[in-house]
């Protein structure tokens, strides 16, 4: 049966519950429920990591900083990290060391590494590319004899 299927009619008997008991019971649920929102993705939710549970952290706007998952949805029974990480100061490390990154690999020494890397790998591929040529090579003559000996 559909809800609009019903027939409602009100006051049709006597309450088990009185109206004001009602009201004032529905007014006390509703001052007990809590209004918080979800989290918002920010940069780095979800990519740091709680030191003590190892849950990801999330951004608390009001703190400027990333604090643990665990810790903010389930409390100190679950974590008892309440570490802040400031965003300003992890941004500030990690440019720290994406210019120090940068700046080694405008090292001519980092560069001529990288290219005997590149030109060992170079020959060793060229080798295996040498002998896989080599046993092609050996089994179309064994093919061409099979043949021979066939006809």
């Amino acid at each position: 049966m559909r809800e609009e299927d019903f027939v409602v009619i009100e006051n049709n008997h006597e309450a088990f519950i009185p109206k004001e008991t009602f009201n004032a019971v529905q007014a006390m649920m509703q001052s007990r429920t809590r209004t918080t929102t979800a989290p918002k993705k920010h940069l780095f939710t979800n990519i740091l990591y709680c030191e003590e549970c190892q849950k990801g952290m999330w951004y608390k706007a009001n703190q400027k900083g990333y604090r643990c998952g665990g810790n903010i949805k389930h409390g100190n029974t679950f974590c008892i990290s309440k570490v802040t990480v400031r965003e300003k100061a992890l941004m500030h490390v990690i440019m720290e060391d994406l210019q120090t990154l940068f700046n080694s690999l405008k090292e001519e020494s980092f560069l001529n590494t990288l290219m005997n890397k590149l030109n060992v790998k170079k020959r060793k591929v060229l080798k295996e590319l040498e002998a896989v040529q080599s046993d092609m090579e050996t089994l179309k003559n064994k093919k061409l004899e099979y043949v021979n000996l066939y006809n």
